[in-house]
């Protein structure tokens, strides 16, 4: 029960401010929407799509394992040289790539049917290559801000980049008519500011010395993690530039739109296992660990089933508020990609008993795995179905991965995972999805009840009785124990 309420409470504070921080393109999108035209919005969205992937290229996972070793490097009193040389190898690398990706563009290596021309939109590729290093480098000061428990300024860095990117880009998208360039530099200035506050803050917890040791050490733990992730990423992604390849900017517009809705889920799951995961590794070997790790699970499951009919019910009224009536198809696809998104997390999360073990070579041949599954639907039926190609690689390749994850980390690290909450999460999901097929042939009022219902009536007979006092409790209601 106390690990619940703790990690209820993570979720609560760290989810609220990491959606915000992470979400400043979804808060953005009803300006774009309506001031740059659909093939601007497209070309905006693989702009930072492809600079997102470059940024994983050099990511190896550092904040994985940085995650697993600070707490140790805390009780010897090594955090300080540990952050410090951490940072140093993020910002080099990320320098690193963006150096060489300019480079190349700028001597017309990058000119592809895939992605926005390099000479067209120079300027802008520029200031998103620029970005990179910056990226990885605030990602990994907030991690060190949440170990350390300093909330208040986990919540100045989050907060200013939020304030000073939506600012921007709206007096520049909109004021000065910057067009993509101005969403660029907006997002950017952003994440600039949130470094230099984040690095004052932390100015006493970080020595920024060479340790070739305490790099060693995080990489020799993520390293069989890397080309996994590599792909899963890239799997996650590559459906924009096929979509730009075969149906043009106009299509990928929709399906960035579909996204951003979705990603509401995927922001609340990333705070949840970012709440979650520093709980697992700093308990990791404790009695407890193993039936902390099936309440999480089950926590996870109900909420991201409410968090699929929530979005099925709220698919079109969202996407009318978000875009104009040329991108409404968007809302056709949020419940099935809302569903992916959970099972993807779900994948993730069961992950982690294989980390525990130190078998991580197995999150890599899962994501490989689902990388083949995906890109082998998008390369046969993009070009007939569109985005109902990408809706149907997402799926299957999800729950692929989710199979194979949860075969392995059974077999590696046991946990006394509840069968019956994946039964009905699957069920729901399911039912869900006929719900939304059918919709249009039946009433808005029963559709979108029968929705509801199916929600909470599957999440309620999920929880144990300890989680059902615990959630009305959240909302102010009393629950009596039961004998």
């Amino acid at each position: 029960m106390a690990f619940l309420r703790r990690l209820a409470t993570d979720v609560a504070f760290y989810g609220v401010l990491d959606v915000l921080q992470r979400a400043v393109s979804v808060l953005l999108v009803p300006v774009y929407t309506r001031v740059l035209s659909q093939q601007d919005y497209g070309n905006l969205d693989l702009v930072f799509t492809a600079c997102g992937l470059l940024q994983v290229l050099v990511d190896l996972q550092q904040a994985q394992g940085f995650m697993r070793f600070y707490p140790e490097h805390l009780r010897r009193g090594t955090d300080k040289r540990f952050a410090g040389a951490n940072l140093v190898t993020r910002l080099a690398l990320g320098g690193f790539i963006a150096a060489v990706f300019v480079t190349f563009g700028v001597a017309g290596h990058i000119e592809t049917r895939f992605v926005p021309s390099f000479t067209v939109w120079r300027t802008s590729w520029v200031v998103a290559a620029a970005t990179i290093p910056v990226s990885l480098v605030v990602e990994l000061l907030l991690l060190q801000t949440r170990l350390l428990g300093l909330k208040q300024w986990f919540a100045v860095g989050a907060l200013g980049s939020v304030v000073v990117s939506t600012v921007l880009c709206v007096v520049l998208v909109v004021g000065f008519h910057w067009g993509v360039l101005g969403a660029v530099v907006g997002q950017s200035a952003g994440k600039v500011v949130s470094v230099g506050v984040l690095l004052w803050a932390l100015r006493s917890r970080i020595s920024f010395q060479w340790d070739a040791s305490a790099v060693r050490q995080v990489l020799k733990h993520t390293l069989p993690i890397v080309p996994g992730y590599w792909l899963g990423s890239l799997s996650a992604h590559v459906s924009r530039f096929f979509l730009f390849s075969d149906m043009g900017a106009a299509q990928v517009a929709i399906l960035a739109v579909c996204l951003k809705v979705v990603s509401v889920i995927g922001l609340f799951s990333a705070s949840f296992r970012m709440a979650w995961q520093p709980l697992a590794m700093m308990n990791l070997g404790e009695p407890q660990s193993r039936e902390q790790f099936s309440e999480a699970m089950r926590v996870f499951l109900v909420g991201g089933l409410l968090s699929v009919c929530a979005l099925a019910i709220l698919a079109r009224p969202v996407v009318s508020i978000l875009a104009p009536a040329s991108y409404a198809e968007a809302a056709r696809y949020v419940a099935f990609f809302a569903m992916a998104a959970i099972i993807g997390e779900v994948e993730v999360s069961l992950q982690l008993g294989n980390q525990a073990a130190g078998k991580t070579f197995w999150l890599s041949l899962s994501a490989i795995a689902g990388s083949v599954v995906n890109i082998g639907i998008l390369t046969l039926f993009t070009h007939a179905l569109g985005i109902r190609a990408v809706v149907l690689g997402a799926l299957v390749s999800s729950l692929f991965r989710v199979g194979l994850a949860y075969a392995s980390s059974q077999a590696n690290h046991a946990v006394p995972y509840d069968a019956t909450a994946f039964v009905r999460f699957g069920l729901g999901c399911a039912l869900i999805g006929v719900m939304t097929v059918v919709g249009g042939s039946v009433p808005p009022v029963l559709s979108l009840g029968s929705l509801a219902a199916i929600a909470l009536v599957l999440s309620w007979m999920t929880l144990t009785e300890h989680e059902k006092h615990l959630a009305l409790g959240l909302v102010g209601v009393r629950w009596s124990d039961r004998k």
